[in-house]
């Protein structure tokens, strides 16, 4: 009887259980992928709402094309019109409802109202939510819950959200890092990308953050789960160190499909990883301790820790575009600030390599949160200059056949 319920199960719902796989071995792609710069503003202008210095700055642009600029440092989410002359303070820092704290995330989602997360560091978290005309409506949180992200991507119609969050302390004794794909509702973990434990530190101020970095740097290394939305609310996963990417159907009722791709490994060299490692401590230096204990010699330690490897991963993110197609980072390099990028098509096949400067894929400072953005047919990002300033930017792009006896790697 049982085997009789379990077939017919199988027979109602076999996208459950069914998946395509597409191996796109090492074949060159047909198409050039052109991204042309259509709009820069930001450090030029002699204004304050128009510097802003975190790393991790995004630009999450409207369906009417205004664009928000997220500012973790200074606590704040800004509002440009499609010209990039800025409009209005959407949300500033301070305690009160809607104010900021500690921003995580901000998504502006399909029916063109928005959520936001915000907390203090290594903290429990809240969700702030606004209306479509961006008016701040409520906040709440989800008290049984531990949720300290580091990072919030939420899906087009605001049901899930991808994070990476770090839990310190509790009855556990121990430090877990996970990335995964939450339900918004109530916090409960629906997919688990990845996770990474280890015990809590000792008393020796040192060597806890010493080993702390010397984990995430290993993590790093070692391979850690990354994911993405697309327009059409299609999640995209992976683990970053091999090439392949898995497609889930809407609602994350089950895998529609695996991308995978043979690449030349990329060589790791010494000085992307001293910048990794600078770029590590910098983003953990929020106090006066913390920027004196970041000596050279504690950096060289971590370093010597670490244990690199020669050759970098595959993958550094997912940036879900529009039409259903699929942007994989598949390099990043800390000193030039280069980054290279795949792009597949909606079924999964390998359509050309397009390079970006200035890390407009990748945060320099932050190796889990990706900066472009697809709307409207533009791409969106933030991106930094060798002095450290940040500009938003928004690209045209289009995907033509590439010239006969000429193909993409």
């Amino acid at each position: 009887m049982r085997l009789g319920i379990f077939m017919i199960f199988w027979m109602v719902f076999p996208f459950l259980y069914s998946q395509t796989v597409v191996d796109n071995g090492n074949a060159p792609g047909k198409y050039e992928i052109n991204f042309v710069e259509d709009l820069r503003f930001g450090m030029d202008e002699d204004r304050d709402e128009f510097i802003w210095p975190d790393p991790a700055t995004k630009v999450i642009p409207s369906s009417k094309g205004y664009m928000y600029i997220v500012d973790p440092q200074e606590n704040r989410i800004m509002e440009f019109n499609p010209n990039g002359e800025y409009v209005r303070m959407v949300a500033a820092p301070g305690q009160g409802p809607g104010e900021l704290i500690g921003i995580k995330g901000f998504t502006i989602l399909a029916d063109g109202t928005a959520i936001a997360v915000d907390g203090p560091i290594f903290a429990d978290q809240k969700l702030i939510l606004f209306d479509s005309k961006l008016k701040f409506v409520k906040e709440f949180r989800q008290p049984t819950v531990k949720f300290v992200p580091q990072t919030s991507l939420f899906a087009p119609d605001g049901k899930h959200f991808f994070t990476m969050m770090i839990n310190r302390g509790g009855e556990s004794g121990k430090v877990i890092l996970q990335n995964c794909i939450l339900r918004t509702d109530d916090f409960q973990v629906k997919v688990n990308v990845s996770q990474a434990i280890r015990p809590l530190g000792d008393d020796d101020f040192a060597k806890t953050w010493r080993d702390f970095i010397v984990w995430q740097l290993q993590m790093n290394f070692g391979g850690f789960g990354v994911a993405s939305f697309d327009t059409d609310g299609h999640l995209y996963t992976a683990m970053s160190n091999r090439y392949e990417i898995t497609k889930w159907r809407p609602n994350l009722q089950g895998k529609a499909l695996v991308i995978k791709r043979d690449h030349k490994p990329v060589v790791r060299s010494e000085e992307h990883v001293t910048a990794l490692v600078d770029f590590f401590c910098e983003g953990l230096s929020f106090s006066n301790a913390m920027r004196e204990l970041f000596t050279p010699a504690f950096k060289k330690d971590i370093l010597k820790r670490a244990d690199a490897g020669p050759v970098k991963n595959p993958i550094f993110g997912l940036i879900g575009m529009e039409d259903g197609r699929l942007m994989v980072i598949h390099d990043v390099d800390y000193v030039t600030r280069k980054n290279v990028a795949d792009i597949f098509s909606a079924e999964g096949v390998y359509l050309g390599q397009t390079l970006f400067n200035d890390s407009a894929l990748l945060g320099q400072e932050d190796n889990f949160e990706t900066r472009m953005t697809f709307k409207n047919g533009f791409a969106y990002s933030a991106i930094t200059d060798e002095d450290g300033d940040n500009r938003a930017v928004r690209y045209r792009y289009q995907l033509k056949p590439v010239a006969r006896g000429k193909a993409s790697e």
